[in-house]
């Protein structure tokens, strides 16, 4: 079974973080852990990575659902 993580988006990417979905972080049965942000879904193959792919996640997010 996968174990499930919360975590809070981290301000560096953009000031406005209220409107993009709560991130998503789930260690796979590989070991690999698996990070969602709305529609975009990433993995990596360490905790040290989260951070920075979550980030990268919420940049995509943001420029897909950006109104513009």
């Amino acid at each position: 079974m996968a174990e499930t993580t919360q975590n809070t988006h981290s301000t560096a990417c953009t000031p406005d973080l209220s409107k993009v979905p709560e991130t998503k972080i789930v260690t796979e049965p590989d070991s690999m852990v698996r990070i969602t942000v709305g529609d975009k879904v990433g993995w990596v193959s360490s905790y040290h990575l989260i951070v920075p792919k979550e980030n990268q996640l919420i940049n995509a997010w943001l420029a897909k659902h950006s109104k513009s």
